[in-house]
């Protein structure tokens, strides 16, 4: 990039927070945060090199006696392809010994790989799709798969819960009704999305239809309607006495809802838009998080507050929240409020 574009880097827009693209990287306006770093950081050498799965995967056709490759790619990845004065694409077009055309600052438009051989051109989208992989890691959540459980039964249920905790003749230290859920914001959650645009958001509605035909259906086929229990409450860390986050546990017939779980986020991870930190989904109802405390635009890194929750768990270890039919699974966005008081719906599925 010239003098001109660090001057003056171009600022992109994703979900109401603002990118900065630069020599250095990708910055966060609004946040102030680094989100990109060297390239040399993200490049990973465990790509597949299983030609005959790849060949059916990517469309490479022949051209002009070599081989080309498009695909789209969403733009503020494109710095992260390109590297700090172009470093990244250069390494990639010399260990692939193919080109590599990328649009120029400020426009849109897909990828284009040229190489000698179907084989290497498959090489370079491999090389490309880990680093995107990797670099995903580094951009804000901005979406997020949910199951609502603000269902009138369980948001009675919370509300009693609430009362009672508030209600204890003895104070608990750092408990205040402030740290407490919105009822009608309830919900599980099923894994983590970063969407930086609205081709990917598109791609994720596809998706969760895949999961519907694929996983959800065949489920309730095999075991009928979903009934979900809501019931005991349980802690994210490992000191009762110093924790962030309470939450309610939730229960189904032969564990069906956890299989359900895994799989769509395993689904999700393996498309590339989910990131994953344990193989199993931790399915919980959010009750209480010292988070709620601090105004949404300040919390990300700021301290928090821990509060005891010894007694809690000790008085609602088994306290039934109350129970629902899974009905409906939604791509939520993060940050946003709908009408009803849930979070905005980019898509969703019957279940």
């Amino acid at each position: 990039m010239d003098n001109n574009s660090t001057l003056r880097p171009e600022l992109v827009w994703i979900d109401g927070r603002c990118y900065r693209f630069c020599d250095s990287g990708v910055w966060s306006k609004d946040r102030g945060t680094a989100v990109y770093q060297e390239e040399s950081m993200y490049l990973e050498d465990d790509y597949d090199s299983d030609e005959d799965s790849a060949s059916e995967e990517f469309d490479v056709q022949p051209y002009n006696g070599r081989f080309k490759h498009t695909f789209y790619l969403a733009k503020p990845f494109f710095p992260f392809v390109i590297g700090t004065k172009g470093s990244t694409r250069k390494r990639l077009e010399t260990e692939t010994s193919t080109s590599i055309q990328i649009p120029k600052l400020g426009q849109n438009g897909d990828i284009v790989l040229v190489g000698p051989t179907r084989q290497k051109v498959i090489l370079a989208r491999q090389r490309i799709d880990n680093l995107i992989k990797t670099s995903r890691k580094k951009l804000h959540y901005t979406h997020f798969i949910s199951i609502p459980t603000n269902c009138e039964s369980v948001q009675n249920g919370f509300q009693k819960f609430k009362e009672s905790v508030l209600a204890a003749n003895e104070p608990m230290r750092g408990v205040e009704e402030e740290i407490f859920q919105n009822p009608k914001k309830m919900h599980l959650t099923i894994g983590m999305l970063v969407l930086v645009d609205s081709i990917e958001r598109e791609e994720a509605v596809r998706a969760l239809e895949h999961c519907k035909e694929n996983i959800i259906a065949p489920a309730i086929l095999k075991n009928g309607p979903l009934l979900l229990t809501v019931q005991g409450v349980d802690y994210m860390n490992d000191d009762p006495a110093e924790v962030n986050v309470l939450y309610a546990k939730v229960y189904s017939k032969d564990n069906v809802l956890q299989e359900i779980a895994d799989q769509i986020s395993d689904y999700f991870f393996d498309i590339g838009f989910l990131r994953k930190d344990a193989d199993k989904v931790n399915l919980h109802i959010t009750l209480m998080n010292t988070k709620f405390r601090i105004p949404e635009d300040e919390r990300r890194g700021a301290k928090r507050e821990t509060f005891d929750a010894t007694k809690i768990l000790k008085a609602h270890k088994d306290t039934k929240f109350g129970e629902f039919t899974l009905s409906t699974i939604h791509i939520s966005q993060l940050h946003s409020q709908s009408s009803n008081g849930y979070y905005e719906i980019t898509g969703s599925i019957t279940c």
